[in-house]
């Protein structure tokens, strides 16, 4: 009996921990994102500056707006921005910003999805303020995610508590 509710509950532990610690892999990302396009006066000057000085990714593609939930779906995963900034018939243009070094798995999953690049429109150049109104809302989500795990581990333990202090005097 002992042995089972520890391992229990060491196992539910872990499993909360182990989203934690995914969270804070992208709240990391996301933070990641904010400081390089902080560097850059618009959105036009991260396409221009797409160098090894830059470590953002920002593809402007269309995809069948169908597909939209999904391709979010798939890529909520991986940190990025992406912003729907415009609708042609049954197509969606976004604008999608993720870090360099997440390129070939976005990539794949832009593949799946039959993404069709298209170039990033002039007008759009100014839609850094609307971008980064994206990102902080996507960190303030991932924190308070982050805070959930924490208070979910909290309450777990509290749960447990009698239990915990019967087998701690049984030792």
């Amino acid at each position: 009996m002992a042995s089972a509710l520890r391992d229990g509950l060491a196992a539910s532990v872990q499993k909360i921990r182990d989203r934690q610690s995914a969270r804070q892999q992208e709240i990391l990302r996301l933070e990641d994102i904010q400081r390089q396009l902080g560097t850059f006066g618009n959105l036009g000057e991260i396409v221009e500056a797409r160098s090894r000085y830059s470590y953002l990714s920002i593809q402007t593609g269309s995809i069948r707006r169908t597909l939209l939930d999904s391709l979010e779906g798939e890529l909520q995963e991986i940190p990025n921005v992406a912003i729907q900034i415009g609708v042609q018939d049954t197509q969606v243009l976004v604008l999608l910003i993720t870090m360099k070094r997440d390129e070939a798995v976005v990539d794949r999953i832009l593949d799946k999805f039959g993404w069709t690049e298209v170039h990033l429109p002039q007008e759009l150049s100014g839609k850094k303020d609307q971008v980064e109104r994206e990102l902080v809302q996507k960190l303030r989500s991932a924190r308070e995610e982050q805070e959930q795990l924490q208070s979910q581990v909290e309450t777990l333990i509290r749960e447990r508590h009698e239990q915990l202090v019967a087998l701690w005097r049984n030792l």
